[in-house]
């Protein structure tokens, strides 16, 4: 439900001078499709090279690990941050998925019909599945004074295992909303022109814009495009206030939702980059 990339510019950077400890907590929730999530991520991490120069103020490098839950599935593994310059990073993560209950994957036949008719044909039934999955995700970004450029793309290798006695040839992904191959690769390519009213150094920060995301798979072909506003504040300077975020997307490649309510997703994220000695 809510993708990384979106928060690189917010809160990802790391600005301490020496190794510290970064951590991050997301609580998000969605609608259309409905999604609840929280996700943790601790790191360690070493700064970079850093000099006056506008290209190397917050470089880091860390390795760390992630663990999500939401009523749909667990997720937890290994992510490795690397951001050499203040316009490029690059995140490789990798990890185990479980699924289960009424809310988590359903297997599918086809593409058409992909959530409604598919969740009516097995009402009462709960389908387990797990997955091993590694991905990368590139993102280049762009400062010019208040203006905010950013496009990433996630490259994911997902293997699930296909439940016993299960014949449909794909299954739903409850996180990414993909009607996926038991064995696939699933790419998201996202970008934001974003306007930077307030920078959050002695006042709130408010940043808005649009955004756009495309999610494909090489083997199901399954895919879908949306676009929308996208903002994020926070509300005050202090330590322990979180940065929220939300954005609006509406459905304008789908199988299903072209001209139905758009995709709408919240999150408040609290970060912490603590100096070790």
């Amino acid at each position: 439900m809510i993708s990384s990339v979106l928060f690189v510019l917010a809160i990802s950077a790391s600005a301490a001078d020496g190794p510290s400890l970064y951590s991050r907590q997301l609580v998000g929730f969605g609608g259309w499709p409905a999604g609840l999530v929280s996700d943790t991520r601790v790191q360690y991490r070493v700064p970079g090279k850093r000099s006056d120069s506008d290209l190397f103020q917050t470089t880091y490098y860390g390795v760390g690990g992630r663990f999500q839950a939401s009523p749909a599935f667990i997720d937890i593994g290994p992510r490795i941050s690397i951001a050499p310059i203040e316009i490029f990073d690059i995140e490789f993560q990798g990890g185990w998925t479980g699924y289960a209950g009424p809310f988590g994957p359903i297997p599918m036949s086809s593409l058409e019909g992909r959530i409604e008719s598919a969740r009516a044909e097995l009402e009462g039934a709960e389908i387990a599945i797990s997955k091993f999955e590694v991905s990368a995700t590139p993102t280049l970004k762009l400062k010019v004074g208040p203006v905010i450029a950013y496009d990433g793309i996630n490259a994911a290798l997902v293997r699930a295992t296909k439940p016993e006695g299960v014949t449909e040839r794909f299954w739903r992904e409850p996180y990414r909303d993909m009607v996926l191959a038991y064995s696939d690769w699933a790419f998201e390519h996202e970008g934001a022109l974003l306007f930077e009213a307030m920078d959050g150094d002695e006042r709130p920060r408010l940043i808005f814009g649009a955004t756009a995301r495309h999610r494909f798979s090489i083997v199901s072909q399954d895919s879908f495009t949306n676009v929308g506003p996208m903002v994020v504040v926070r509300p005050g300077t202090k330590k322990g206030i979180p940065t929220i975020l939300g954005r609006g997307y509406f459905y304008v490649v789908d199988p299903e939702r072209v001209g139905t309510a758009p995709n709408l997703q919240f999150a408040a994220i609290w970060s912490f980059d603590k100096e070790l000695d």
